[in-house]
């Protein structure tokens, strides 16, 4: 037990061995809150619990990753690896999945349900819009779908949303509800809000998930919103012990729903409540810190904490006042160039960070005038790419065909003769025969179709029908599925620009290599 403490200061083994009852745990800015989380966990196991019994919650998926990473390092050797994998270590939307898939059912839905995302999610918007009598455009889309987010993550249901939300969203909401209904499909607030239906709603469900889960905790609580609190507060229940991480003063995030309240109230949500601070900084030096601790200390909520460090003072800080993003920008550049001149640094050594991605625009410009050689990190993200979401959605529907996001992407990629008007009488009569579209191609009537739907939709069945049998007798999916994609004329099709997968006046680089496991299955090259 003491090697597990001995790296710990005295406020984070303070925080590690509280193990019972609610615990802030107020973690300033480098202060080795991810420590504190993983050896909390690591000591729960030496000490009182099961490996499931821990139920750790952040809020990506990198960080759960490092979480886990970190809490195995320190674990091994306390429980055999098979039970130390039991304990749960994820996002909020990861365990809410989870949870759906063994109990959505009974709020109507089937387990092999879909998660609509990014332009899935933008397209079905357009269509009901469209169905709404409202100008289907990408701007009006994105403003709906921004509002019923809003919404959902303050705990609204589409049922509230005439007296909440407006009529005008209402009627739009109600109709972008069935159609995700209609296709078994949920988006990614509806994770958290059936989750909250199922705990608020069903006493067995949420007794089965007390009982299982006896240690709770929470990183980043300053950045949940109403869902993920409640959720919280509706799975502790009074032999849980709950122990949150966060710092209300990097509380930023009111923008996508985040209620700094949760951090501040904890006392008052979670009575008898103890509070461990963390202000030993291990990041920086005095001289930041003195600097930092005096512009927070004017926020007129926070919690009262002051950072320190142990180390040399370091540089002094320099204050530039800018009177222009244009004018902040040439400073930059130039006190990179001062640099470089003075101090040798190599380009590499440089890096400016800013909040969004528009705000490159600036720097880029600034940068080529000025002739410094420059590298953006980002862009769109790989799962997002058109052509990584038709292949997704091809093993999908290989795998469950009744999953109807999934085979609603692909019925007619690449064309095969099934219009938009047929798509939208299989949708219509799976829904009046309450089974899925792909039930409808198999089993339902072809009346009222063009002769060309029939045929392509004959043509997709077969085609469905026979990978998904290639699938189940060859354990190698990445030569299948490249056949699968050349039998259809994918990879001839996604070279054309005519396609619509390069984009107008943009260099294209596409490529699979992390897709597949036996290496690329498709490279374009940029365009010279």
């Amino acid at each position: 037990m003491y090697a597990l403490l001995r790296s710990l200061n005295p406020s984070q083994r303070e925080a590690v061995t509280t193990t019972r009852g609610p615990l802030l745990v107020l973690a300033g800015a480098g202060t080795g809150k991810t420590g504190v989380i993983t050896h909390r966990m690591a000591y729960l196991i030496a000490t009182e619990a099961e490996p499931f019994e821990i139920l750790a919650l952040t809020f990506t998926n990198k960080a759960a990753r490092e979480m886990k990473e970190r809490f195995f390092g320190l674990a091994e050797g306390l429980r055999p690896s098979a039970e130390l994998k039991k304990l749960t270590a994820s996002t909020f939307h990861s365990f809410c999945v989870r949870v759906l898939r063994k109990h959505i059912e009974v709020l109507e839905y089937k387990r092999n349900f879909s998660i609509i995302a990014g332009s899935d999610q933008m397209a079905l918007m357009k269509e009901v819009l469209s169905s709404c009598g409202i100008n289907p455009t990408s701007a009006e889309a994105g403003k709906f779908l921004a509002l019923i987010s809003r919404a959902k993550n303050k705990g609204i249901s589409h049922r509230q949303a005439g007296g909440s939300a407006g009529e005008g969203i209402a009627r739009v909401w109600i109709r972008y509800e069935e159609s995700l209904k209609a296709r078994n499909a949920l988006d990614f607030d509806d994770l958290l809000l059936r989750v909250l239906e199922l705990l608020r709603d069903h006493e067995v469900i949420r007794a089965d998930l007390r009982n299982e889960i006896r240690f709770i905790l929470v990183d980043e609580y300053q950045d949940t919103n109403q869902l993920q609190f409640e959720i919280v507060q509706r799975l502790a229940s009074d032999g849980s012990d709950v122990c949150v991480v966060g710092d209300d003063d990097q509380s930023i995030y009111s923008w996508r729903g985040a209620e700094s309240s949760h951090i501040l109230e904890f006392d008052q949500h979670f009575p008898g409540a103890k509070v461990v601070k963390l202000e030993q900084n291990y990041r920086c030096t005095p001289n930041i810190l003195k600097a930092a601790n005096h512009v927070i200390r004017n926020n007129a909520r926070r919690h009262g904490k002051e950072l320190w460090s142990a180390g040399e003072s370091g540089e002094k800080l320099r204050l530039v006042s800018a009177i222009s993003d244009q004018d902040e920008a040439e400073w930059v550049a130039a006190d990179i160039l001062r640099a470089r001149e003075s101090e040798r640094i190599r380009w590499e050594d440089a890096t400016v960070l800013y909040r969004a991605n528009h705000l490159s625009r600036i720097f880029e410009q600034t940068f080529r005038q000025r002739q410094i050689p420059y590298r953006v990190v980002g862009g769109q993200e790989f799962y997002e790419r058109r052509e990584v979401k038709d292949v997704l959605a091809f093993l999908q529907v290989c795998h469950v065909p009744e999953d109807d996001v999934s085979l609603l992407r692909i019925i007619n990629v690449p064309p095969r003769g099934v219009g938009k008007a047929a798509i939208e009488t299989l949708l219509k009569r799976s829904k009046e025969e309450q089974r899925s579209v792909w039930k409808e191609i198999v089993e339902g009537s072809m009346d009222g179709m063009s002769s060309r739907s029939v045929t392509g939709l004959g043509a997709f069945k077969l085609l469905v029908d026979e990978y998904r049998q290639k699938f189940t007798e060859n354990d190698a999916w990445s030569g299948t599925l490249k056949a699968l994609l050349e039998d259809i004329g994918y990879l001839a099709e996604i070279k054309r620009p005519q396609s619509g997968h390069t984009a107008r006046g943009h260099s294209v680089h596409r490529t699979f290599n992390n897709f597949f496991p036996y290496g690329p299955l498709l490279l374009l090259t940029p365009l010279q």
